[in-house]
């Protein structure tokens, strides 16, 4: 009777228990899976497909040139920093209609300095999937994006830089997110949404030139302090 029940304990540990840690970096040998420095992937992509629910992916400082990225879900991906950690899509053709990331549900995205490619109407810097939502979007930098961050369900969107966007935060219909402690600047719309009948927070937000700051419409009920 006591194996038993030490199986079944076994069997109902968190998944964090098991969880891994994998690594991009510029400077790793690029050896699967990547759970060191040393054998860090070489591209995000990469490090991503390699993780499972529950993993944390790390990315090193330097410039990574790619789009269309897909978060598996569950994961939490970590940027060394804005300063240092860019997602650079630039290179992008206009024609192209795509998300520089593509979020997956319960995943989060952190420390990432995301740079798209100016054109109208083609790319978008981070995306909230259907469905189940992402935990967060927090700490990351957005510029040169249509749509800086276009959030469905996501909770909480938080402590991002956005310049130079269309549209800084888009919100869907029946989101109910936390919006706090982003500056958005230079921007024809910094935040905008519709919302009947949830409502989201959107306090401590600083937003500065831009055609209008806030854009919200089907809504009587919003929570706002900025």
């Amino acid at each position: 009777m006591r194996k038993i029940a030490i199986i079944c304990g076994f069997l109902f540990l968190p998944i964090s228990v098991f969880a891994d840690t994998h690594y991009i970096s510029k400077t790793g040998s690029d050896t699967y899976p990547y759970t060191s420095w040393a054998t860090a992937a070489d591209s995000i992509q990469k490090g991503i497909n390699a993780a499972s629910y529950g993993d944390t992916v790390k990315v090193g400082a330097g410039t990574y040139r790619e789009y269309s990225i897909a978060m598996t879900s569950g994961i939490t991906l970590i940027g060394a920093g804005i300063d240092s950690c860019i997602i650079d899509a630039s290179f992008v053709e206009q024609d192209i209609y795509e998300d520089v990331i593509d979020g997956a549900d319960s995943s989060s995205m952190e420390g990432f300095h995301v740079i798209g490619n100016g054109y109208a109407g083609s790319l978008d810097g981070i995306e909230d999937p259907n469905g189940i939502p992402m935990k967060f979007i927090r700490g990351n930098m957005v510029t040169n994006c249509w749509t800086s961050i276009f959030v469905r369900l996501c909770p909480e969107v938080s402590n991002n830089l956005i310049d130079n966007c269309h549209i800084g935060i888009y919100l869907s219909y029946l989101c109910t997110p936390l919006i706090q402690n982003n500056t958005i600047t230079n921007c024809s719309e910094g935040i905008e949404g519709a919302f009947s009948p949830k409502y989201p927070q959107i306090v401590k937000n600083v937003i500065h030139t831009v055609l209008r700051a806030v854009a919200i419409q089907l809504n009587d009920s919003l929570f706002m302090t900025n």
